[in-house]
């Protein structure tokens, strides 16, 4: 993998956020740029399979995979929410996804579900398990997600470099007191160079500023009730 980063000025969609009755998670919209970017960038969509030969595929929607972490057992355990054509849902249904997760009994939460089984698995069965949703064009998206979100900084972090069964995974630091960040796109080398995914971020950070804000403003501009 290896990463793009673009400093982006996010002011308007700041604005829309902090003036909306219930702002969701900075997680949930980028997640929802993304999504919207991935639509219109085919190659953020593609993903590299070796078996049985070596051939790329392109799925019709995205799968966001978002990096949860739960304490279980008094350990820290990070598991991926899989967000299906996070494109076509509103912010706040992401967002509320996002935070059940953080908070929802585990068994009641589908992918952690599934995690912990294949988890407990004995791992003759548990590696062939992945390798074959992995090597599968059908099960890759439903297991593992076309995309990767994944940040640390409530804790105070940032994350540099990622290494992911994603071909793309996004994470970015902390804002500043203008609105910037630094926003990156770890990418499979194999899939694209870095130039088109220089070019996916500054269109992400148009669909933030554009799409993402307004809808940011026209659920503000509607009663609590009705949005959700």
């Amino acid at each position: 993998m290896a990463p793009v980063q673009r400093r982006m000025a996010l002011a308007p969609l700041a604005e829309a956020r902090q003036t909306h009755p219930d702002p969701p998670p900075w997680t949930a919209i980028f997640t929802k740029g993304f999504a919207l970017m991935a639509q219109e960038t085919p190659i953020l969509r593609r993903v590299y399979f070796r078996f049985p030969i070596a051939r790329v595929h392109e799925y019709a929607q995205s799968t966001a995979a978002v990096a949860v972490e739960r304490i279980i057992d008094g350990e820290a355990v990070v598991a991926p929410l899989l967000i299906r054509n996070p494109a076509a849902l509103r912010v706040e249904v992401i967002g509320r996804r996002i935070r059940n997760a953080k908070t929802a009994d585990i068994a009641t939460v589908a992918e952690f579900r599934r995690a912990h089984r294949l988890a407990m698995l004995p791992w003759f069965l548990r590696r062939p398990a992945l390798w074959t949703a992995y090597n599968s064009a059908a099960l890759r998206a439903e297991v593992f997600g076309t995309f990767g979100v994944s940040v640390i900084v409530s804790d105070g972090g940032e994350l540099l470099n990622l290494i992911t069964p994603q071909p793309t995974a996004l994470t970015y630091g902390p804002f500043s007191s203008d609105w910037t960040i630094d926003v990156r796109i770890m990418f499979d080398h194999r899939l694209v160079d870095a130039a088109p995914i220089a070019r996916a971020l500054l269109l992400l950070e148009q669909t933030l500023n554009g799409p993402v804000a307004e809808e940011l403003r026209v659920l503000r501009a509607k009663p609590r009730a009705r949005a959700l």
